[in-house]
């Protein structure tokens, strides 16, 4: 089973990645913004996937590689993203 047969039965917000397979991990890059800066990380570790503290300015965390799932799911996390959004994420 693949695509959507591959989630029937399973409750809503369940992320599965419907797309094609893929074994590579997740490429992470980080950019912070505010008036004053701007600095780009490439390749980052999820530990350093966090929001910024109060007055940092604005984070952009993107993401190369959806289908992995678990680290797709550990930035929503941090972030508070609800879980349908995580499970929209994914099926791409």
């Amino acid at each position: 089973m693949d695509g959507e047969e591959s989630k029937v039965g399973l409750p809503p917000g369940t992320p599965i990645h419907t797309g094609d397979k893929r074994l590579s991990k997740a490429k992470i890059r980080i950019v912070d913004y505010s008036p004053s800066k701007l600095e780009i990380r490439e390749d980052v570790n999820l530990k350093d996937c966090v929001p910024p503290t109060e007055g940092e300015g604005i984070r952009w965390v993107q993401v190369k590689g959806v289908h992995d799932v678990e680290t797709i799911q550990s930035i929503g996390k941090t972030f508070d993203i609800h879980a349908l959004v995580i499970e929209d994420l994914v099926r791409t």
